[in-house]
This record gives C-alpha cells, sequence and structure tokens, in this order.
C-alpha cells in the first residue's frame, strides 16, 4: 500500500519515484532560469536580459548532480560614467552550469564574457569611450553567484 501511494503521489509532485529527479528536466529547468532572470531584472534593472536563451540538459552518473543545465543568455548592460556624458552599451554573453542538487538547481561555474559595445555618448575627458570600450571587448569574468556578477559590472 505504502509502495502504491509514493508511487502515485511523487509524480504529482514533479518528482520521479525512483531517483528524486524532476519529471520533465528541461521545463524545471527552463522555469528555474526564468525566476533567476526575474530576479535579475528586479534588482539590477539596468541589465536588459535576452528572452531567447540557449540550455541544455543532460543526465550524468554523479550521485551528487545526476543532472547538469547549461545556459548561455545574452545581455545588455549600459555603463555610465563621466556625471552622465558618457554612455556605453556592452553585450555580455553569461555561459553558466547549474547542477541538480538535492532537489534544487545550484550555479556550479559561470563566466561572462563582454562580446561587443556600442558607444552611445561620449563625454570622457581623457581617454574616448570607444578606446576604454573596445579594451575591455573580450574580457571575462568568472563568478559564482548572480549576485557576485552583479558586483563586477
Amino acid at each position: 500500500m505504502l509502495a502504491l501511494c509514493v508511487s502515485m503521489c511523487f509524480p504529482l509532485l514533479g518528482c520521479n519515484s525512483s531517483d528524486g529527479q524532476p519529471a520533465d528536466p528541461v521545463s524545471d529547468y527552463t522555469q528555474f532560469l526564468d525566476g533567476e532572470f526575474d530576479r535579475i531584472k528586479q534588482e539590477a534593472s539596468e541589465f536588459a536580459i535576452d528572452s531567447k536563451y540557449k540550455l541544455d540538459v543532460s543526465k550524468t552518473e554523479s550521485l551528487v548532480s545526476p543532472l547538469v543545465g547549461t545556459c548561455v543568455v545574452r545581455v545588455l548592460y549600459p555603463m555610465i560614467a563621466d556625471n552622465n556624458d558618457t554612455i556605453v552599451v556592452f553585450t555580455l554573453s553569461l555561459d553558466m552550469k547549474h547542477g541538480y542538487q538535492e532537489g534544487k538547481w545550484v550555479l556550479t561555474t559561470g563566466e561572462a564574457t563582454i562580446t561587443d559595445n556600442k558607444v552611445i555618448k561620449d563625454g570622457s575627458k581623457y581617454q574616448t569611450a570607444g578606446q576604454v570600450a573596445q579594451n575591455m571587448t573580450g574580457q571575462k569574468h568568472n563568478f559564482e553567484t548572480l549576485d557576485e556578477l552583479g558586483k563586477i559590472f
């Protein structure tokens, strides 16, 4: 009777009764990412996150992270300096890897790469914003949490 209850109840909770993993890992990971991106938008409204991101979920042999999700998303980030006289919009590529651990997705590695820039307004008195932006393009920054990502930029 208990086995029947367990096998009937776990699917209702979104878990596979045999291994504790989500019944639909891709949908579960997508919902997790959407929630994370919504949180970023609320905490750092200057970030514009592309809603068309690439993701993949794969099973592993790991007992710690039986599922691994990867996501690549494009983010636009404006940088304002010189009392609003200089505005540069950077395009970032965020490459994130999450492990499914103890029933939830956990960021295991993250890398932000500045892939492009566009100078909107250049009021710089020393180096031109274009020169500074060009020097920054291609830079990579590792992060372990999304909060840490916000401190980098």
